[in-house]
């Protein structure tokens, strides 16, 4: 990061949105499924925006289509992400 971007937005897990994902919500695979993370489980990431909308939008990258016809994330699964700044 070049510029310093003030404040950053986070959704994340109760009590900890700043903490790691917990290991409870790893998929079936074994491995996190989110578009940034290494599908081979070397290492995770830590999704934050410069605004609200860069990280809700990140969220609900899950529900697009998949080319490869997998299934969207299950209805429900947001109850658990608080949105902290």
């Amino acid at each position: 990061m070049t510029v310093n971007p003030g404040g950053v937005w986070r959704v994340g897990y109760r009590p900890k949105p700043w903490a790691w994902t917990p290991w409870q919500y790893v998929g079936d695979t074994g491995r996190f499924t989110g578009r940034w993370d290494d599908p081979l489980g070397s290492f995770l990431t830590l999704y934050a925006g410069r605004d609200l909308l860069a990280c809700l939008l990140e969220v609900l990258a899950g529900f697009r289509p998949d080319p490869l016809g997998g299934n969207p994330r299950p209805w429900g699964w947001w109850v658990r992400w608080p949105i902290t700044q």
